[in-house]
C-alpha cells in the first residue's frame, strides 16, 4: 500500500510552522544580545566631593549591570603609577571606598580608548 501524498494544505501549514520557529529563534538571539562594556576610572587624586560623584555614575552603570541590561567585561583602575584590572567588576559600594591618589592616568586611557573607543571612562577630569 502507498503512503498518501501531502496535500497543498498540509505542506503549507508544515511551511508556516517552520518559519515561524524560524522568526522565533531569530527574535530572540537578536534580542537577547545584551552590549558588553569595559569600564576605564581615572584613580589620579581628586577630592572626596568629586569622586563620590564618579561613585555615583558607576553605581549607575553598575545597577544597568545587575539588571542584565549590559555586562561589565571588566574594570581599570588607572593613574599615574600603574593600573589594575578588576575582574568580576566591583560593586558601586567598592568603588565608592576607593582612595585617590597620584596624578591622572590620561595617557594610558588615551591608549585604552584607541584600543576600545567604545570604553567608559569615569573620572574627576571626565
Amino acid at each position: 500500500m502507498k503512503p498518501p501524498k501531502p496535500t497543498p494544505q498540509l505542506i503549507r501549514i508544515l511551511g508556516l510552522g517552520w518559519l515561524a520557529y524560524l522568526l522565533v529563534g531569530l527574535g530572540l538571539s537578536l534580542g537577547g544580545r545584551v552590549a558588553k562594556i569595559q569600564v576605564v576610572i581615572d584613580r589620579g587624586y581628586c577630592s572626596p566631593t568629586d569622586w563620590g560623584q564618579v561613585a555615583n555614575d558607576y553605581a549607575q552603570l553598575y545597577q544597568q549591570h545587575r539588571r542584565n541590561k549590559i555586562v561589565i567585561e571588566s574594570v581599570t583602575l588607572v593613574n599615574n603609577l600603574g593600573e589594575e584590572v578588576l575582574s568580576p567588576p566591583p560593586t558601586a559600594a567598592e568603588i565608592a571606598a576607593l582612595k585617590t591618589f597620584g596624578l591622572s592616568g590620561r595617557d594610558r586611557i588615551d591608549d585604552i580608548l584607541q584600543l576600545n573607543p567604545e570604553a567608559k571612562v569615569f573620572g574627576c577630569g571626565f
